[in-house]
């Protein structure tokens, strides 16, 4: 049976009022972390922990908006991020000038002494957006690394590092937030029913099933997860996402399967009668 495929206009709207949404959360988030203390901005990190925050913003926004379109998600993601950084850090620096421009303001005695050729040169302006940076990564100055010092001295190419570095942070928390499976019939995402351990002998048996085709064989201590979702419609069929687990290797994902009917029916009768399901 072929699965309903959604209208171009259904998809249009559900895109609009996600981009519409985003921007507007976006926005805010931006300008309110751009009034954060300097002293926290000071961090290398900061741009990089404000890309994840916005990662799961547009991750929540696609979840409620119905955007299951991974393909898009990714690359979408990772635009408005790195646009939204960009504006946060202009922010960031506007707030910071004017900062300093008050100080200078208050401090008339200073003025007077700037603005007095019998002292000499005028010294440049003290709220460039270069001295901004440097102000921004001060902490890498006073590393005892050598090459976090001569990173220093590259401030700009820093910047741009860690803005993208972020970016691409928030599009990986935005794109694992949609890559659960997503029902067109019920318009719903697939949500955690039940969990299944299996010993090694049991779940080769199991992995064969589910994938039809020959596995490398779970070993002596090996364990198999099995993880089944589903939507919410009352004869859904399960999406079972198969995870491998064994002594000395790291756990991998084998195999995300929906299995028909015959196949769920044979592995129902298999599973029957193991006290390790959850």
């Amino acid at each position: 049976m072929d699965k309903p495929r959604e209208s171009a206009t259904t998809i249009a709207g559900r895109l609009t009022t996600w981009l519409m949404l985003c921007v507007v959360a976006l926005l805010v988030l931006m300008v309110a972390t751009a009034y954060v203390p300097a002293r926290l901005k000071l961090l290398g990190l900061y741009s990089i922990v404000l890309g994840l925050a916005a990662g799961w913003v547009i991750g929540q926004i696609a979840r409620q908006c119905r955007m299951h379109y991974r393909r898009l998600m990714l690359p979408a993601a990772l635009l408005m991020i790195i646009i939204a950084l960009s504006g946060q850090i202009g922010e960031s620096y506007r707030v910071w000038r004017n900062s300093e421009r008050d100080k200078l303001a208050e401090q008339s005695q200073a003025a007077l002494i700037f603005d007095n050729p019998a002292f000499g040169e005028t010294p440049p302006p003290t709220d460039t957006f270069k001295n901004y940076l440097s102000l921004r990564f001060s902490p890498l100055t006073e590393s005892s690394w050598s090459l976090l010092q001569s990173a220093a001295n590259w401030p700009r190419l820093l910047l741009g590092l860690e803005v993208l570095l972020g970016g691409l942070a928030g599009a990986f928390v935005a794109a694992r937030l949609v890559s659960a499976p997503f029902c067109v019939t019920c318009e719903s995402w697939h949500e955690p029913q039940r969990s299944v351990v299996l010993g090694s002998t049991a779940g080769n048996r199991c992995l064969q099933l589910l994938t039809n085709k020959e596995q490398p064989a779970i070993p002596e201590g090996g364990r198999l997860h099995l993880e089944y979702t589903s939507c919410r419609c009352s004869t859904a069929i399960p999406v079972i996402r198969c995870t491998r687990e064994q002594p000395g290797q790291a756990t991998s994902v084998v195999a995300t399967v929906q299995p028909n009917r015959e196949t769920l029916a044979q592995l129902t009768t298999l599973l029957d009668g193991n006290d390790n399901a959850q």
